[in-house]
């Protein structure tokens, strides 16, 4: 053979083994990263937390593929790759608001997972509104940053457990059926402004280690038992039927000031680290109670309304509790109780009966206080300062 023939020959197979190997490289994956359960409908990816992390992987877009085909969706220690957009599915109604409408039809369940990306529902400006129509289960999930302001859960949404690494958006979320965030870890800022929750909403036993913004939050009930709270809890026009903080912790500020709470108020042995505001909150007309309670900073209580009991024995005060012009409409017990600060009492109004006994006052003033009879039982108090009292 010539060597001109000869080398084009070999150019020849060269290319094309060049081409084959390039179409190799380029050919996508056969395997599928979810699998459909036709018991369930559901795409599955359900693996164990003793497989590689590569074997546990699932791209974000695999998640809207399953959506977008109407299938529900279970992943259980599956690792979410990925920015994750809920608003890039169809829309298929209409908000009411008018805005249109993302409904996500069934389950969307996500537990003891990793979301490596952004987690987006938020709508902006006239964009579509997201909405979970069946449960939305997201227990023992770690997520980065979560934006589902104004996202509706129409069934249950069940966050406990989770671990929240960055910021969380919820204003004006809505929940029909309650919320559960219980033993759920909050690294980064929350916000609740504005939400809505049809049932109750636990934050029992949650971390808080940034702020909570949760300002005009409407709930049947609110769950605060054993919480933690490292920095300033926003918690201002709260209103709710039956608010439950027992042995919560507050390190710095809390603010509760305005609050509309119709039936109980239950804060036993919660401990307030920083200033304290219950600025005219209404009290309900059930127990309220801050037995044990301590408040090593100012606790303000001015212009409050207690409908029901207000029972205050063997709390303490480190600094100024105010009560000015506070009204207790039925038993008023600070039995026990402390005061090592000035312990403000002008001008309140108590209705019905009030038990002083053994409580310890360094400073007490009563001036235009209203005691109806029968008068206060002091038997056992210590005042260790003046005493201002009209009576």
């Amino acid at each position: 053979m010539k060597p001109s023939l000869l080398i084009s020959a070999l150019g020849v197979l060269l290319c094309g083994w060049a081409l084959s190997a390039l179409g190799q490289a380029s050919a996508p994956t056969t395997t599928a990263p979810l699998d459909l359960n036709p018991a369930t409908n559901c795409m599955e990816g359900l693996f164990s937390p003793d497989q590689p992390v590569d074997e546990r992987v699932v791209p974000s877009s695999a998640v809207v593929e399953s959506l977008r085909g109407g299938h529900c969706l279970r992943l259980r220690h599956a690792v979410v790759r990925g920015d994750l957009d809920l608003r890039t599915l169809p829309v298929n109604g209409v908000a009411d608001n008018g805005a249109p409408r993302v409904s996500i039809k069934g389950a969307f369940v996500v537990v003891d997972s990793l979301f490596e990306g952004q987690l987006l529902a938020a709508a902006i400006g006239d964009g579509a509104v997201v909405r979970f129509d069946g449960p939305a289960v997201f227990r023992g999930t770690r997520f980065g940053p979560l934006d589902f302001s104004g996202v509706r859960f129409s069934d249950a949404a069940d966050f406990a457990g989770a671990t929240f690494v960055d910021t969380v958006m919820l204003d004006r979320a809505r929940f029909d059926r309650g919320a559960s965030f219980a033993d759920a870890t909050f690294a980064g800022p929350l916000f609740l402004g504005q939400a809505r929750v049809a049932g109750t909403f636990d934050l029992g036993e949650a971390s808080f280690d940034s702020v909570l913004r949760a300002f005009d939050v409407r709930a049947e009930s609110v769950r605060l038992d054993g919480a933690r709270f490292a920095t300033t809890a926003d918690l201002s026009g709260l209103r709710t039927e039956t608010l439950s903080a027992r042995r919560a912790t507050f390190a710095a500020q809390a603010d509760f000031s305005g609050g509309d709470w119709r039936r109980s108020a239950r804060f036993e042995g919660a401990a307030f680290a920083g200033a304290t505001d219950f600025t005219g909150v209404r009290f309900g007309a059930l127990d309220n109670d801050f037995s044990q309670s301590s408040f090593a900073a100012g606790a303000g209580f001015s212009h409050a309304r207690f409908a029901g009991s207000a029972d205050f024995g063997g709390a303490a005060f480190s600094q100024t509790a105010d009560f000015h012009q506070a009204v207790f409409h039925q038993a008023a017990l600070f039995n026990a109780a402390s005061f090592a600060g000035p312990a403000r009492l002008s001008e309140a109004r108590f209705l019905g009966w009030v038990d002083f006994r053994g409580a310890r006052f360094s400073d007490v003033d009563l001036s235009g206080a209203l005691f109806l009879p029968p008068a206060p039982n002091w038997d056992g108090a210590v005042i260790d300062g003046a005493v201002e009292a009209e009576n």
